[in-house]
């Protein structure tokens, strides 16, 4: 493959497809190396062939290979032509592949990372053995709760009572279509029990259930009964703190007022004693 070297802003625009011509003077040697890979029949110039182009040197070195053909003449002063020199124009019409410089590692470097990598792999394994000891005691455990388990179990079947179940041959089914009076229907009841007489003759009264708003309902009426109770209670505690106490005035009695008084007196005592009709003493009175 024939390797054209160019410089680091020409091979930026090949790459990039800005730079479609790289040119190289008509001299022996070069017209010599460009004829050998398209021929000297200017015919067979037109046949694309791949050409790798260069730039740069050592770690910094890159490179691209093209699909070019071969032509004579002028070129364009932007891609570093000049002027009234005849060129050997290579005309790029595909750049196939870019090579990037390879980074050169040293031997301790790839010493290191394989020792990093070692390293790493034994601590996977460590957490390995870590989780597999954590999975065995996991199964332990369950293994433990199932035992559990089943001796509970058996224990609630020695615990259980055993029911007493009526044959079906030796029982009567009673069924009502409606119910009466709230009394339940569908009563089974054995043969050898006399049947006891319908709701309709005891006149059963079922009281009704209530639901859990119904009774929320209750006690909510209830309390605000209270509260309201205990509103006036306080109001009225209020008003007698408030109000002031009236000291009725003390009217001094007359001396004929006081002997009528003492009279009455005695004579309620004498009519306790002697048991005297009161209209006796009326009489005395007047």
């Amino acid at each position: 493959m024939l390797k054209i070297n160019v410089d680091k802003k020409c091979f930026a625009k090949i790459v990039s497809g800005e730079q479609k011509e790289v040119y190289r003077v008509a001299t022996p040697y070069n017209e010599k190396e460009l004829t050998d890979l398209w021929g000297t029949d200017r015919a067979t110039w037109k046949n694309p062939q791949s050409v790798c182009f260069e730039t740069g040197e050592g770690e910094s070195a890159k490179s691209c290979v093209a699909r070019c053909s071969l032509a004579s003449g002028e070129g364009y002063p932007e891609w570093g032509a000049e002027k009234g020199i005849i060129y050997m124009i290579v005309r790029i019409e595909k750049v196939e592949e870019t090579e990037e410089p390879v980074e050169e590692v040293t031997v301790e470097e790839a010493v290191k990372v394989v020792e990093e990598c070692t390293e790493a792999l034994e601590e996977s394994a460590k957490v390995v053995e870590e989780a597999t000891e954590v999975l065995e005691d996991a199964a332990k455990v369950i293994e433990e709760t199932s035992e559990l388990v089943e001796e509970v179990k058996a224990e609630e079947e020695e615990i259980a009572p055993v029911k007493e179940t009526v044959p079906l041959e030796d029982s009567k089914v009673l069924v009502k279509e409606e119910t009466v009076d709230g009394c339940p229907v569908g009563l089974v009841v054995p043969s050898d029990v006399e049947e006891e007489p319908s709701c309709e003759e005891d006149a059963c009264e079922v009281e009704p259930v209530k639901t859990v708003e119904e009774i929320k309902e209750e006690l909510v009426k209830e309390t605000e009964e209270i509260i309201e109770e205990m509103k006036e209670t306080v109001a009225n505690l209020k008003e007698l703190e408030t109000k002031p106490i009236v000291e009725e005035p003390v009217v001094e009695k007359s001396e004929a007022q006081k002997e009528a008084e003492d009279f009455r007196k005695k004579a309620l005592e004498k009519e306790a004693s002697d048991s005297t009709p009161i209209d006796v003493v009326k009489k005395e009175i007047k």
